[in-house]
């Protein structure tokens, strides 16, 4: 979702508020475009995969208020239009819904390749998503930030210089699926994780982690 959420900025390239429109005070600083939401879209995905995995009307009650507040906060804090949180909404919808409908058949199939497979097959699907914010910035062209997007973004409180175009962010949260990848391949040779054991090596794990 994170990945995504940079490709889909670089596609849509809008501005933030207060990057915008001077009547806008920025409550909060940020250096990628507006559109969508990646705050909305990751509220989406992560409390609605917690609130399936847990299967109870209580916990999709607590995911959906989180969804709802997380969206109007942001607005609040003048880095999104309400368009903006409403695209999150429905691209963490969707990232939401492919992964409950294929999750497991995903899964199944991965388990049954072989290690050095699987750690190919993380490699190649972090790969392919930076390949595609790559194309996705070309596609830009000559695009350049109007002068005027730069010098609002200026006045929020601890302001950052912006720099939408870059591929940082999606380079990182790619490294990171197949950091998580490799990680899963290698803990489920060496029999998946043990958290048993006295008290003593469970804080000894916990100090050292």
């Amino acid at each position: 979702s994170g990945a995504t959420n940079g490709i889909f900025k670089l596609l849509m390239h809008g501005p933030r508020p207060y990057w915008y429109d001077e009547r806008v005070l920025g409550l909060s600083s940020e250096t990628s475009f507006g559109a969508p939401s990646g705050h909305s879209q990751n509220a989406v995905v992560v409390w609605g995969l917690i609130a399936d995995r847990l299967r109870r009307g209580w916990a999709w009650a607590i995911a959906v208020f989180l969804m709802l507040m997380i969206g109007i906060s942001r607005m609040h804090l003048g880095v999104h239009f309400p368009t903006d949180v409403l695209a999150g909404w429905f691209f963490g919808g969707v990232i939401l819904w492919l992964f409950i409908r294929f999750d497991k058949p995903a899964t199944t199939w991965i388990l049954r390749q072989k290690p050095a497979d699987q750690i190919l097959i993380a490699l190649v699907s972090s790969l392919v998503l930076i390949l595609i914010a790559a194309l996705a910035r070309l596609a830009l062209g000559s695009f350049e930030l109007p002068a005027s997007w730069i010098d609002l973004a200026g006045r929020a409180p601890d302001a950052e210089a912006i720099n939408p175009l870059s591929l940082s962010g999606v380079v990182s949260t790619s490294a990171t699926l197949f950091g998580m990848g490799l990680g899963a391949v290698l803990l489920s040779r060496a029999g998946w994780m043990d958290v048993s054991g006295p008290t003593w090596q469970r804080l000894a794990r916990y100090l050292v982690g």
